[in-house]
C-alpha cells in the first residue's frame, strides 16, 4: 500500500493535447540537390576544441560534403590556426 499519493478518478474522455501527440505528421519532403555534378557545391565545418583529445592528440576536426552526392570526408586537426 502506497500513502501520500492522491486518488485519481478516471474519465472515458481523452485531452485534446493526447490526442494530437498520438498523430502522424507526414514526412518532409526530399531535398533537391543545389548541385548538378560532383563538388559543384561543396559544405564544410570545423568542430572543437574537443575534450578529451583523441589517442593521436586531435582536438578538432574538419569536414566537407559534397552536396550532389553526399559523400563526407573528415580531417582530424591537433590545433586550429
Amino acid at each position: 500500500m502506497v500513502f501520500g499519493i492522491p486518488k485519481l478518478e478516471h474519465t472515458s474522455r481523452m485531452c485534446e493535447v493526447c490526442v494530437m501527440g498520438k498523430q502522424h505528421k507526414k514526412p518532409f519532403p526530399k531535398k533537391s540537390s543545389r548541385a548538378s555534378q560532383p563538388l559543384d557545391l561543396v559544405y564544410s565545418d570545423v568542430c572543437g576544441p574537443i575534450s578529451p583529445t583523441s589517442i593521436g592528440g586531435s582536438r578538432y576536426f574538419l569536414t566537407f560534403t559534397d552536396d550532389f552526392s553526399g559523400k563526407t570526408w573528415v580531417y582530424v586537426l591537433k590545433e586550429k590556426k
